[in-house]
């Protein structure tokens, strides 16, 4: 591949790169494989992939664990609030 296709190639991958909030560093890894078509095909699987992994992950943090039975049972002398609510009865 001529030198002048390989750069427009290299700048072509780094916006497609820079579109999908990918690092820009990739270009030069990816322009070795020569094809436009093929490139943009791996990005779209790269981009899909992490986007995957990047929601998993987020859902896997904003998971809560239950409350254990009982725990928000506050009532008579375990009640901190009583004391405090029955001043303004």
């Amino acid at each position: 591949m001529p030198d002048l296709d390989r750069r427009k190639l290299k700048a072509n991958i780094g916006n497609s790169l820079h579109e999908k909030g990918l690092p820009a560093e990739l270009a030069d890894t990816l322009v070795v494989i020569g094809d436009a078509e093929k490139i943009h095909a791996v990005l779209d699987t790269v981009s899909d992939t992490i986007q995957k992994q990047v929601a998993e992950g987020i859902r896997e943090k904003l998971q809560q664990n239950p409350p254990k039975a009982g725990a928000s049972n506050l009532s008579g002398a375990d009640d901190p609030f009583k004391d405090k609510l029955n001043k303004y009865k």
